[in-house]
């Protein structure tokens, strides 16, 4: 059953896009019903109130959805940059909420929250549609929920954040500190032992979000990067800033999204 919606009064209701990071994947609860999930990422902008957020979710799909984001993958190709020709699909929220009222709910696999969206295919030419618009999508887990400080510190060390994907393999996402700065998320490995696939008690056995990664440069501020500080191929030493001791070695295998305008824009 969803979560009854906040109140969308305090000016900070809008329309939001978010990255489909992964295919859509079955998931079996405990009680027997399918749901498919995918992992979905909010693109934050630094200098919209509404927009100033680095969000990361669980949330299912109708069969029907589920069923065109794989044949639209399919057909198209996974993630990867526009920049270099690839595709990238995003969910809009096609009535405006506001992101704290997702967080407020705190949605569960057995109690999600609920908004109508549509899916768009984001490719270097065009941004059509498809697949059956619009839909009720099921937000079933906030992997990762921050508003932006404006007086935050840039990390002395490296920062990330781990996002694991219902399929069993991770993204990485760069951590955001403030204006400037760069948004950058790319796909690793399998889960690290410290991560579970969803399943009984995933809840419990995911909070490992931010990472840090020793050997890796800091962003500080400055000039922005022209490319993202993890090269595709790579692998790298990822350390949990929780304990500040598990560590898990990933390779880079593809850059999903790079981008220092967006966030950093005056829109």
């Amino acid at each position: 059953m969803s979560q009854p919606q906040r109140s969308q009064s305090d000016g900070l209701s809008a329309q939001h896009g978010f990255f489909v990071l992964s295919r859509a994947f079955p998931y079996v609860s405990d009680e027997g019903f399918t749901f498919n999930l995918i992992l979905i990422y909010h693109s934050a902008v630094f200098k919209m109130p509404a927009h100033a957020y680095q969000m990361a979710m669980l949330a299912s799909l109708p069969d029907d959805v589920a069923a065109a984001l794989n044949a639209d993958i399919d057909r198209y190709g996974e993630d990867s940059l526009i920049s270099s020709g690839g595709y990238m699909r995003i969910l809009h929220n096609t009535a405006p909420l506001t992101l704290q009222s997702i967080a407020d709910a705190e949605p569960t696999m057995d109690a999600p929250y609920d908004f109508q969206a549509s899916l768009k295919r984001k490719g270097p030419d065009d941004y059509p549609e498809f697949g059956p618009n619009p839909f009720v999508m099921s937000v079933r887990k906030i992997l990762y929920f921050r508003p932006f400080d404006p007086d935050e510190q840039y990390p002395s060390e490296s920062k990330y954040i781990f996002l694991p994907a219902p399929d069993g393999t991770c993204y990485v996402a760069h951590y955001l500190a403030r204006y400037t700065d760069f948004d950058s998320i790319q796909k690793g490995g399998a889960y690290p032992p410290w991560g579970a696939p969803p399943r009984d008690g995933w809840d419990e056995q995911n909070a490992f979000a931010e990472v840090l990664l020793p050997g890796v440069p800091p962003y500080q501020g400055g000039d922005l990067p022209r490319l993202s500080p993890l090269a595709v191929g790579q692998s790298y030493s990822f350390v949990r800033v929780v304990d500040g001791t598990s560590t898990v070695e990933q390779a880079i295998r593809r850059s999903s999204w790079f981008d220092t305008t967006v966030i950093n824009g005056d829109m």
